[in-house]
């Protein structure tokens, strides 16, 4: 008897407890993927599981920083889409009811950011923070938890404790002691709370009680009809309404939307399709659209024209876009812009959107005789952080060659916001022939200088976007050579290399006369080579001056040079001995185009132009892309460095 006793027991003790590991086994095991996927390591001491629409999340608490905006923090955290981050943005603010406005965060603040729904981990409808009608109370000067419970919000006093300050405690994290509430602060009341038993009072149902002041259902939409009607005076003056409180409510430091009936008439007009059937243009317009698109993302930027986008409005409601009919890009420095295809957006939507995102999204009509130089036109006129060069001179680059550049459309962005350089360039091309060189402008986007050109098909066809390629694409390293050396022969040897010149090198030479008077002279020569029909030797003064007159006699070619001579010294005098021709530096276009929208750049060093082939001699070491244009070009190239 005793021994079946125990084994009760110890069932009753253990089962709980097995199954309690199991459920947390599981959850930690969706915890580790979601980690596993954000790169970061499988368990921190932050982590906190909250419920969001039957739906668990995984969440970690973050402390405001300066400068912070919840868009940057849900991006860090998420690695999403701009559709997203507005979904978990809207998760952020149900998770977080104490702040009123998402936009006004301060240094200091302690947010529960989420990072991701655990997977497999639906819940039962329970009572939770996130299923609660609540409210925001400020708290005045003498205020108490509990006497603002009972005074203001009319709970009953058997109810205040423990049933409601546990759930006012459990709607606010951030507060670290309920007991001490300062003049000012910002806190959670719920509107209703959980209780044990139904027979507590005879006015509550499903276990709640709570201040009856709230209505249990909205009001019907103040507008309703057919799509005409939605589009007539009476919502657009609705709406103009709307947007003049939003703008005043900036003004006062705010971002809100207005009062229920305001948000209704939002909800209902974005909830309504306001198009009509496409139009025969519809298809070359989305066409048009699609190559600005591939122009941004070209530069750095991103684009969609898929899917649904949705804008929260204060964080009262949102208004949704499709996407193939409202394109969206994002420029690399983060200005965002809609493509409103064949003007659709009722003018007092896109006054609601400016007035809330304006420092984030901005509309561009595009209407029926646009083309895609009038398109681009007006959306860079739209950005605020970037400049568009508009100056007759050209722009000077001059680190680490001088370039100098003009073009289509010129963009500046400076400052440490733009992540793929600061000098964007579009170039709007004739034909396949003003292209690029792939390899210059590869080169240049090295230095932060972005090229994109854009050639446009035939109508519905596709326009040809062509980025910079990658670096790694241009190996090139034949009929190039680099010296270090100070050493005078070891110039020399490299100056004779670069020119394709056979020669020898410290070898015992014999020489004689032509008429063969019976005598020969055997001497050891530094450098001798046969050039033009003319034998050449190169002395470092080692043979004496009457030996150099004979040989001169005896019509060699002798040059003398230095050994203290540096690099300049010693290549200046072999061109004036072979009598070669050259001029200072190399200077190129990148592209056929015509000089005022082309970009030119120079490389210094002499150029030695000979037959056919070139050679170029530079104290720069040249990257893989100059290297690989400068081989096209018929070029060998020379680097001389010394330390």
């Amino acid at each position: 008897m005793w021994f079946k006793h125990f084994t009760c027991v110890l069932l009753a003790i253990l089962v709980p407890t097995v199954s309690s590991y199991a459920v947390d086994y599981g959850l930690r095991s969706s915890l580790r993927q979601i980690r596993a996927v954000r790169g970061e390591s499988a368990y921190a001491d932050t982590d906190l599981i909250r419920v969001f629409q039957d739906k668990r999340v995984l969440c970690e608490y973050y402390m405001v920083k300066k400068g912070d905006r919840i868009w940057d923090i849900l991006d860090n955290k998420i690695h999403g889409s701009v559709s997203q981050i507005i979904h978990w943005s809207r998760v952020l603010q149900t998770l977080n009811p104490e702040v009123a406005n998402l936009d006004l965060i301060h240094p200091g603040q302690r947010l529960l950011v989420p990072l991701g729904f655990l997977k497999g981990a639906e819940s039962h409808r329970t009572e939770t923070s996130t299923d609660r009608r609540t409210t925001i109370y400020e708290v005045k000067r003498g205020d108490s938890l509990s006497e603002i419970l009972s005074n203001q919000f009319h709970y009953p006093e058997h109810l205040i404790f423990n049933e409601a300050i546990n759930a006012v405690e459990e709607l606010n994290p951030n507060i670290e002691n309920l007991n001490q509430l300062k003049p000012g602060q910002r806190i959670v009341i719920p509107m209703s709370v959980p209780i044990g038993s139904k027979s507590t009072a005879d006015t509550t149902s499903q276990a709640e009680v709570g201040a009856p002041t709230v209505p249990a259902t909205r009001s019907e939409p103040p507008v309703r009809g057919s799509r005409q009607e939605l589009k007539g005076e009476l919502t657009a003056n609705k709406l103009a309404d709307l947007t003049d409180s939003i703008k005043e409510k900036r003004m006062l430091g705010e971002r809100g939307v207005g009062d229920t009936a305001d948000q209704e008439i939002i909800e209902t007009v974005s909830n309504n399709r306001l198009v009509s059937p496409p139009t025969p243009g519809e298809r070359q317009r989305q066409v048009l659209a699609e190559a600005v698109i591939a122009t941004v993302v070209a530069l750095g930027g991103k684009g969609s024209n898929k899917g649904l986008y949705s804008l929260p409005i204060g964080g009262q409601g949102e208004i949704t876009l499709e996407s193939n009919l409202f394109p969206l890009v994002e420029f690399p420095n983060g200005e965002s812009m809609f493509l409103d295809l064949n003007d659709r957006l009722p003018s007092q939507l896109a006054g609601a959107i400016h007035a809330v995102w304006d420092d984030r999204y901005r509309i561009v009509k595009i209407r029926e005789k646009d083309n895609f130089r009038s398109i681009w036109q007006r959306l860079i006129q739209q950005l605020d952080k970037m400049e568009v060069w508009n100056k007759r001179e050209p722009l000077i680059i001059r680190t680490p060659l001088p370039i100098s550049i003009r073009g289509d459309w010129i963009l500046t962005a400076p400052g440490p916001q733009v992540s793929r350089g600061k000098i964007f360039i579009v170039n709007l091309l004739k034909d396949a022939e003003e292209r690029t060189d792939p390899a210059l402008q590869t080169y240049l986007d090295s230095l932060g200088i972005r090229v994109v050109d854009v050639q446009l098909g035939g109508q519905l066809e596709q326009a040809r976007v062509t980025p910079p390629m990658n670096e790694q694409a241009f190996n090139a390293s034949a009929n190039t050579i680099i010296v270090r050396s100070r050493h005078v022969p070891d110039l020399v040897e490299a100056f004779l290399r670069v020119l394709g010149q056979p020669y020898q090198r410290g070898k015992r030479v014999r020489f004689g006369t032509e008429t063969n008077e019976g005598f020969s002279l055997t001497i050891s020569v530094d450098f001798y080579f046969k050039r033009d029909g003319a034998f050449h030797l190169i002395d470092f003064q080692r043979l004496s001056p009457s030996i150099l007159d004979l040989l001169k006699q005896w019509h060699y070619q002798v040059l003398v040079v230095d050994p203290e001579w540096d690099a300049s010294q010693v290549f200046r005098a072999l061109e004036e001995h072979l009598k070669l021709k050259s001029v200072n530096s190399y200077n190129t276009f990148v592209s056929r185009r015509e000089p005022n929208r082309n970009i030119h750049l120079s490389i210094p060093g002499e150029v030695i132009r000979e037959g056919k082939r070139s050679q170029l001699i530079t104290p720069m070491v040249l990257p893989a892309p100059l290297t690989d244009f400068l081989q096209r070009q018929d070029f060998s190239v020379l680097t001389h460095q010394t330390r």
